[in-house]
């Protein structure tokens, strides 16, 4: 591996559009669904509760999900080499080095498979020496496991796989 490798990670129209492609599917099947239901003749109490279960099941937490990876991402573009992290935010700029990085952690399921369109979303929760979490999102790059394991081979990787993992716990949030 050449130590000179450098990936730069920003948020673009077309990295929010493929994290919402499973979420965009499932729309258009239920959305089908719901048409031959209501051409066979079904009530509106059986649309309704369609309409309520995908509601539950499918776009509250993709909404949810998907607008806080936005809020913390917006405006970050993360530069990740062997060296460190460098941080970009409104015109400031902050390096970490890599010798200050205590722990990494992937939570969410990084396969980019999964039975809800919310199953997708995953980020990194990287620890640096005063215990000050950095948070990069799969809206940065559907890669970072595989980055951060790349360059950052010596640390202390750990995963949390379960589904609920990609959900940012509030404290979490830098807003």
């Amino acid at each position: 591996m050449p130590d000179n490798k450098t990936f730069i990670l920003e948020v673009t129209p077309f990295k929010h559009i493929r994290m919402l492609l499973p979420f965009l599917f499932a729309s258009l099947c239920w959305s089908i669904a719901s048409y031959i239901l209501v051409d066979g003749g079904a009530s509106s109490y059986v649309l309704l509760c369609i309409f309520a279960l995908y509601s539950m099941v499918y776009a509250v937490p993709v909404i949810y999900i998907h607008y806080h990876y936005h809020r913390l991402s917006d405006g970050i573009i993360y530069t990740i080499s062997s060296d460190g992290i460098s941080i970009n935010k409104n015109d400031s700029r902050r390096v970490v080095k890599a010798e200050e990085i205590k722990s990494i952690k992937i939570n969410g399921d990084t396969t980019g498979f999964s039975k809800l369109p919310s199953g997708v979303y995953y980020y990194a929760e990287i620890i640096i020496a005063d215990d000050e979490k950095l948070l990069i999102t799969c809206l940065h790059s559907y890669k970072i496991e595989g980055i951060l394991k790349e360059l950052f081979i010596g640390k202390n990787i750990s995963f949390d796989k379960s589904g609920i993992a990609a959900f940012v716990p509030q404290d979490d949030l830098p807003y």
